[in-house]
Order: C-alpha cells, then structure tokens, then sequence
C-alpha cells in the first residue's frame, strides 16, 4: 500500500470546551435575586422607621403642646394696692401659639401678694417673644413691697 504524503486534513475534535454561558448559572442568578430583594426590603424599613419616627415626634409635640418661657421684666406700682407687671413670653416651638399666662407677685415675706392671669390677643410666632403688661392687684396695700425675686410667672 502506497504511503500517502498529502497533508491531513484535521477533523472535528471529539470534544470540545462549553461555549461560555450568556446567563449567570441558576445559582448565581439565585443570589442577585437575594441580594437584591435584601436591598429593597432594607431600605424599606428604614423608609418605614423615618416615617415612624416623624409622626411620633409630631403627635408628642402636639400632645405636650407649645412650650413657653416667660419671666416677669418690671414691676410698676400704681397706687398703694396695684402693680404693673411687665412680661415677656417666649414660644420655644416652630408654630405660633397663644398662650395663658399667671403671673404671682409677692413681697419677701410673702405679707404681699396679688395674682394676675391673661391669654394673649394673638398668637406669638414660633421662637419668638412679645412682652405684655398686666394690671395686677394686691391684697393689701404693699405695692411697693413686692418685688420680682419674690415672684414668678409661668405660661401654658
């Protein structure tokens, strides 16, 4: 038999390598799906815990109401048995309010003393303050004796 000496022609091989795949294994895809649904679900409750948490501050301001400072800048006497009482209120919160305020005058040795209670005509703008003036009498005629240490005020 005559011994050929053309060139072989390859064929096909027997086996060949996987083509690489186009879409993640099932695993893979498995995990991204995990993955990404942790990522919704989390920031889902943040979501929820910010919104929670908004209208438990809102219904908490609103339950222990405007919040006020007031102190009692001068004392006036009118008479023997009346004192003018000068009074700055402050509205510590963010929404105007209108608040009602007392005012208890008293000498040092608490012989004197009168109280005086009024709501103001408008409201005062949220973190801002009014002062207001207040006829208050007294029991007996110690106008002159009371003074503002002895004394307070106090706004709801």
């Amino acid at each position: 038999m005559p011994i050929s000496t053309a060139p072989r022609q390859r064929g096909r091989a027997l086996w060949s390598r996987p083509a690489a795949p186009s879409e993640p294994p099932l695993e893979d895809a498995k995990s991204v799906v995990v993955a990404e649904s942790s990522l919704v679900l989390t920031s889902f409750v943040i979501a929820m815990v910010v919104i929670i948490a908004i209208a438990a501050f809102v219904a908490i301001g609103r339950i222990g109401g405007p919040t006020y400072q007031a102190t009692i800048e001068t004392l006036a006497p009118q008479g023997a048995s009346q004192v003018i009482a000068d009074v700055q209120v402050t509205n510590l919160t963010g929404t105007p309010a209108t608040p009602t305020c007392e005012v208890d005058l008293s000498s040092s040795a608490a012989a004197f003393s009168g109280t005086g209670t009024f709501t103001l005509n408008r409201p005062v703008p949220g973190m801002s303050s009014v002062t207001y003036s207040i006829l208050i009498p007294l029991t007996t005629d110690g106008a002159s004796h009371v003074n503002i240490n002895s004394s307070s005020v106090g706004c709801k």
